[in-house]
């Protein structure tokens, strides 16, 4: 953790900014993690396509949390397929993460395994599109 601040520190050439990037960027991803775990878990917000008794994951569709925490917001989802690659078990879902995955398997950096290739069902997608 410490050289990764260092090679920032070197790379803007500038300490104090550095550290005011370093702090800001952890204080912002621990607020996203613990904003979209408490909105995702808590059935005020967003939208249920499983219904499992024993879980109170939902899902939040906007794009911006979605965006922001690469598709975790897609929680009932996840919940009810957590080996699935894909979050978004419908057309009508944004699923950045998904887009990402799909961009760096472009790139030659990730392939599928095969419980995560695998359409189950009741997802009512056609293909994973992987």
């Amino acid at each position: 953790m410490q050289s990764r601040f260092y090679l920032l520190w070197k790379l803007v050439g500038a300490l104090k900014f550095a550290l005011v990037m370093w702090v800001g960027m952890r204080i912002f991803a621990l607020w996203v993690n613990m904003i979209q775990n408490y909105w995702t878990h808590t059935r005020t917000f967003g939208y249920r396509r499983y219904d499992d008794d024993d879980d109170n994951a939902i899902n939040i569709g906007e794009w911006l949390p979605i965006t922001a925490t690469f598709s975790a917001c897609l929680q009932n989802n996840h919940h009810h397929y957590e080996g699935l690659l894909r979050l978004s078990h419908d057309k009508s879902e944004y699923d950045f993460g998904f887009l990402t995955v799909k961009f760096m398997k472009y790139l030659g950096l990730v392939k599928a395994t095969t419980k995560g290739a695998e359409l189950p069902k009741d997802v009512p997608l056609g293909a994973l599109d992987f």
